[in-house]
Parts: structure tokens; sequence; C-alpha cells
């Protein structure tokens, strides 16, 4: 199952706001390549002098300092501070440079020492903005005017790749792409030097095997290179490895979230449910791992606090549920029972909202509550609505509140939630019946 695309956060317009940053750094992609491949160049040029033992040693500090993408560290190094000011439209550094506020995709915080702390900005077109800021409470302010706080938009963290979360290092990369040029360097050659022979042969059987060896060389880069990602809202997380099953948790099963170290230093955050646990491996080569690790637990952590502290809305909500009714009819009695057509009293549209921003409650409630919420045609409510979709985790509730959004809510959608709520219920008393 695929799922669904972080969308852009419906952000709350606010006043101006002022920032200092101690360090600051606007990272693009073009510059990031170029340096990137002298860097591969140079570590090749090193494998041929040096024993291969040395590779691990040699290849991961040039890859942090000049890499594709260097560590945090190294980016903000040698950096002067800067002015920030955030308004509605955009992000001005400087006075001068700006940022349009469309353009920030995510965000986190990631500890860098022990002391200091560095925004992390996803950007549009693939760069990114590192803004180290003097306290916790800065970083915190700065992610809430950009509305990409952990209240405002789930966010997306990158998993290792395949070839990392299996235990191997940074020599483990150089070292395939390494061997994998050569050899397809080697029958390349070989082929050009026959077809210039006039071997028709031998032209033959080395463009077959070259070629065949060029695409075996890309299915294994695209296999283990690749990396997947985990999306944290504020009702779950949904982990999603490539070339394997995604897999959505409810904070609800959550019982400990804790960070731990392999032996070759690989970072992780493990998550313990009453199922198992969740074994979340960080960092990609050049990677901070230990911060990103971190910034993901602190970001779970504060999630699963908050879900546990939402108290529930104090109204019969059964009356919200659907009962096998259709769409039309299902909106037409909760139109009824917000308006207090029915007999029982009158929901409070206060009471739809805690319901709606409840992330223990079911989902179909959930939906019940933006459906009757959307029926007063209300921007500031419709703008709950959307805030509830950009923060949930779940793949389906997603996509449910998106259609409630649309006013193209299906028949499909509420079953399909309706169906994964009540075997998760049969689950869970089994799970206590057999306790």
């Amino acid at each position: 199952m695929v799922p669904a695309r972080v969308p852009t956060p419906t952000r709350q317009m606010s006043t101006d706001q002022s920032f200092r940053a101690t360090r600051l750094r606007l990272r693009g992609v073009a510059r990031a390549l170029r340096r990137g491949f002298g860097t591969y160049v140079a570590i090749s040029l090193l494998m041929s002098f040096w024993p291969l033992v040395f590779i691990e040693q040699l290849s991961k500090p040039l890859l942090r300092r000049w890499g594709w993408w260097r560590s945090v560290g190294a980016e903000l190094r040698d950096q002067h501070g800067a002015a920030l000011e955030v308004d509605d439209a955009c992000i001005t550094i400087d006075g001068h440079r700006r940022i349009e506020r469309a353009d920030v995709l995510q965000g986190w915080v990631e500890p860098l020492g022990k002391k200091r702390r560095v925004v992390v900005l996803k950007l549009s077109r693939g760069r990114e903005l590192f803004a180290e800021m003097a306290t916790d409470a800065d970083a915190a302010r700065l992610l809430q005017a950009l509305g990409v706080a952990p209240a405002q938009q789930a966010v997306r963290f990158p998993l290792a790749s395949n070839i990392v979360a299996g235990g191997a290092g940074p020599g483990a990369h150089i070292m395939s792409v390494y061997v994998a040029l050569s050899v397809l360097f080697g029958l390349w050659a070989g082929t050009l030097l026959q077809l210039q022979a006039g071997h028709l042969a031998g032209t033959t059987v080395g463009a077959v095997l070259a070629s065949s060896m060029t695409l075996l060389a890309l299915w294994l880069f695209h296999k283990h290179m690749r990396r997947g990602f985990v999306t944290v809202g504020s009702d779950g997380f949904h982990v999603h490895r490539r070339g394997r099953r995604s897999e959505y948790v409810s904070y609800a099963d959550v019982d400990e979230i804790r960070t731990e170290t392999s032996p070759k230093k690989q970072w992780a955050v493990v998550v313990v449910t009453r199922a198992g646990s969740q074994r979340l491996p960080l960092g990609n080569v050049v990677d901070d791992e230990k911060a990103l690790a971190k910034a993901l637990k602190s970001r779970l952590s504060r999630s699963l606090k908050r879900f546990r502290r939402r108290a529930r809305a104090r109204i019969d909500v059964s009356m919200l549920d659907r009962n096998g009714r259709t769409i039309d009819a299902w909106r037409s009695g909760l139109a009824k029972l917000r308006s207090g057509g029915y007999r029982q009293a009158r929901i409070q549209d206060d009471a739809l909202i805690e319901l709606l921003e409840d992330d223990g409650a079911l989902r179909e409630r959930r939906i019940a509550a933006a459906l009757s919420l959307l029926d007063a045609d209300d921007p500031q409510k419709r703008g709950r609505v959307s805030r509830a979709r950009d923060v949930a985790a779940h793949p389906k509730l997603r996509i449910a509140l998106d259609q409630v959004l649309d006013g193209s809510l299906e028949e499909e959608t509420v079953e399909a939630l309706a169906a994964e709520q009540a075997l998760a219920a049969e689950q869970e008393d089994y799970r206590r019946s057999s306790t």
C-alpha cells in the first residue's frame, strides 16, 4: 500500500515574527551534486593506493565533510548568524533574501552537541535550510510560525537504506559503486575493442553481457540504496520501507519509545508496542544519525504525550455513528443532529472540534465530526478539518478527510476505515482475554 503524500500544511495566518539564528545555511542541490561527484572521485583514487581496511575510516569523514549531503555540523561550520523575518507570504533572511512560505514543506529540530539546537527545514526543489537557534523555545517558535510544528503538520523522517539497515557502512557504498563501475567499464571497453577489430560474434556477446550487467547493477543499486521513511502524525506513525509492506502504528498501542545503537554505531529508534517492537534505523552514510534519531524520538514522544493527554469529548458520540446509512443519509442525519432536530440535545461546535482532533476516537466518528463542521460552511471550521488531515499519519484517515474537504466522500472509504478499526478492536479483545 502506498502511503498518502504529506500535503502542504494549512497554515494559520499570523502577524510578522522576528527571529535570530546564531548560524544559518541554505543548501541547494546543484552545488551539493558537484561537490559530491568530486568527493567520490577523490575516494576512488584513494582506494587505488590505500589498503581496503582503511576505506571505512577514510570514507565517512570525507563524505561527512564534502559529500553529496554533508552533515548538519559540516554545513554550519564557518557560517554566520542571520536575522529571519517570517510573515504570511515569505521568510526574509537579513532583509533581502526571500523564501516563499509555500516552498517550506516540513521541518523538525535536531540537537547539535549537548546544548545547540538546529531547525532543519525541507524546501521545494530539494533545498534545505539549517538555522541554529539560541534556545529550544526559539526553535519551537520558528516551527510554529512556519506552520510545521508537531500540532500543525505530519512530518517524514528518512530511514536508512536497505544496505545500511543491514549493518553495512560507508565502505560498502563506496566499494559497491567502485567495483560496479570498474566491471562495467571493462565490459563496455572490451565490446568496443571487439567492434573495432570487426569481430561480430565477440561484439554481440560483449554487448549482450555488458547490457545485462548494467541492468543488473542498476537493479541492485536501486534495491539496496533506496531509503524508506516514517511519517509521524498526531494519531500515530506510518512506516514505509522500500520493497516491503507499509505499516501504521497507533499511539494507543505504544508502550515505550527509546533510542539504541548497533555494534557498528548505527543509530535507531525503537518503538515498543503491544504486538512487539518496531526498529527504525536512521542515517545514510553522511547523515548525523545520532541527531536524527534524537529528533525522531522527541517528535514521537511529544506526539504520544499529547495523544494520551487529550480528553474525550463529553457527548454521546454514538449518535454520530453511520449505522449502515448511505453517505447522503448520514450527512442529512448529522445536519439535523447539529441543529437540534432530534430529541437529544444539540451538539455544540466546540464538542465536534474536540472530537475531530481527538486522535484516540473512532475514525468513523472523526469523519462524522468533520462532515458536521463543514456543513456550517465556515472557513475557520474548514481550516480545523484541514489541519486534522495534515497532522494525521493514518493513510486511510488522511484520504477520508481529504475527500470530506473535496465533498467527494465515498462509502468504500468509510467502510474500509470502520472495518479496519473493528478488526483492531477484535484483536485487542483477543489479546486481553488471552492474558
